[in-house]
């Protein structure tokens, strides 16, 4: 693996963080190519992407705003994919490396998998890209490395504090943020958009269910064995689905049974359709859905 721009303190906890994560999560870690990938730290986050990103995807980012992001995940336009993760270098000054780092590791993993089947789908047609089910796996993605990166975090911080590994891997804590009212706002974004007929509701959606994806895979950590319930009491359920109907309170129990690469692989078809159904009833014309990997 390729380490750019880093300092040796910054190199160390990169090199440390590869093999915890290669033990704690064996799947994703076997499909992580590390031969392929470049790890590159920057204080000029905006400048760096634009160097990195294609003509198309900058004029997406000039439409839509420049991202403000701790990191980024951007395959290369080659038909053998290499990735590049682009780090904030304040990420490595505090705690946030211990989930930025595998949430992104956790995204390059997720999709070397799926070109292998496929070949690099970020350069693909469209009409590939949906044969494929290319969509529905980017969002999968997005809730696949929330959860990882949270998990790890988790762990990390139940170290720090018992020095020592939770018993069979399960730990619990006596509060946890979930970020609901993130979520809410959000929601309430594509509402206020929708009912004014504002063009910007398609945008407003996607980042909806890209917020939608984070917070349920960061609930999924802390989810009770044998259930689908949120664990969240604050879970807005009525609020979701009276924006955007019933359908959108079955994204949560299709998820948790999508655990890996693989196990989502099969499920694809059935989150499509979800997710067609959920843009029926908000009765929007959600076309982008952007192309970062966050």
């Amino acid at each position: 693996m390729n380490l750019e721009r880093m300092t040796e303190a910054e190199r160390t906890v990169f090199e440390a963080t590869l093999p915890i994560y290669e033990k704690l999560f064996p799947d994703e870690g076997a499909n992580f190519p590390q031969e392929a990938t470049t790890a590159i730290v920057t204080e000029d986050f905006a400048g760096a992407l634009r160097s990195l990103s294609s003509p198309e995807e900058i004029e997406e980012y000039e439409r839509v705003g420049w991202p403000d992001l701790n990191a980024i995940t951007l395959p290369s336009r080659e038909s053998k994919a290499t990735f590049t993760i682009l780090f904030k270098r304040k990420v490595f000054e505090g705690d946030a490396h211990q989930h930025t780092v595998p949430h992104e590791i956790t995204h390059v993993s997720d999709y070397s998998f799926l070109f292998r089947k496929y070949g690099n789908l970020f350069i693909a047609s469209e009409e590939d890209r949906e044969r494929a089910l290319f969509w529905p796996y980017y969002q999968w993605s997005e809730f696949h490395s929330k959860a990882v990166g949270t998990k790890f975090f988790s762990l990390a911080k139940w170290f720090e504090v018992n020095g020592e590994w939770p018993e069979d891997g399960k730990f619990s804590f006596g509060q946890v943020d979930f970020q609901t009212g993130e979520l809410v706002r959000l929601v309430e974004a594509v509402e206020s958009h929708r009912l004014r007929g504002l063009p910007q509701t398609s945008d407003k959606f996607w980042g909806f269910f890209r917020g939608a994806m984070e917070y349920l895979g960061r609930m999924s950590v802390f989810q009770p064995t044998g259930s689908t319930q949120p664990p969240d009491r604050s879970y807005p359920s009525g609020l979701l689905s009276r924006i955007f109907g019933p359908r959108i309170l079955e994204l949560y129990p299709l998820l948790l049974a999508m655990t890996n690469a693989a196990s989502a692989m099969t499920r694809l078809a059935e989150l499509q359709v979800l997710i067609e159904d959920v843009t029926t009833f908000l009765n929007v014309q959600t076309v982008n859905q952007g192309f970062g990997m966050e």
